[in-house]
């Protein structure tokens, strides 16, 4: 399994300076918004699709590591959570006026 260049575009923000917001849903909508309005809608439907369905937390966390995320989830189980949890802030109306 490999993330789409989409997400894999969203996952470079993944890095030291993600830290430097108050919470994870600002460090998310930040990401977010970085990567405009056509590769978020491209990160939403993939989302959908491999959330619908059963998820191998070993093959996403091999697609993890191979993405440009410079954060690590340690845990395979966390990464199903996290795509679960930038999936909840695409459609969020702080990136309605992101281009």
């Amino acid at each position: 399994m490999e993330f789409p260049k989409e997400l894999n575009l969203l996952l470079r923000n993944f890095h030291q300076d993600f830290f430097r917001f108050d919470s994870p849903d600002e460090e998310i909508i930040w990401a977010l918004a970085a990567i405009g309005r056509k590769n978020r809608e491209a990160v939403k439907i993939y989302l959908d699709r491999i959330l619908a369905g059963p998820l191998d937390p070993d093959a996403l966390q091999r697609a993890w590591r191979n993405s440009p995320a410079e954060i690590s989830l340690k845990d395979a189980a966390q990464i199903p959570d996290m795509l679960r949890f930038i999936r909840a802030r695409i459609d969020d109306p702080r990136l309605s006026d992101a281009p």
